[in-house]
């Protein structure tokens, strides 16, 4: 978490922080331990502060197991829902 803070971006600064600061440690508690992590916003600062290529970078440190959770958020904000949605499919039109 240092890292991200010290030397990668001006936007996580004081995340280190966050994570201590009693009002924002039950958002990162429920980031941390909820099936869907993609669901729950971030403090605020944070939720406003990060780009959504910044909010996929922080759940692979926080939550890489829901990685593939993210990317479909990350792909929806960026590309546009059509990108992660299944068009329908013509059993009729495909005879």
């Amino acid at each position: 978490m240092y890292a991200l803070e010290a030397e990668v971006h001006p936007n996580f600064k004081d995340i280190t922080k966050s994570f201590e600061d009693p009002s924002d440690r039950k958002i990162w508690k429920s980031i941390m331990e909820t099936e869907n992590p993609q669901k729950i916003a971030m403090p605020p600062i944070y939720e406003d502060r990060l780009t959504s290529f910044q909010k996929f970078i922080l759940m692979k440190v926080l939550r890489e197991s829901k990685l593939l959770l993210q990317c479909k958020v990350f792909v929806k904000a960026e590309l546009g829902a059509q990108f992660i949605e299944s068009p329908p499919f013509d059993l009729a039109g495909s005879l």
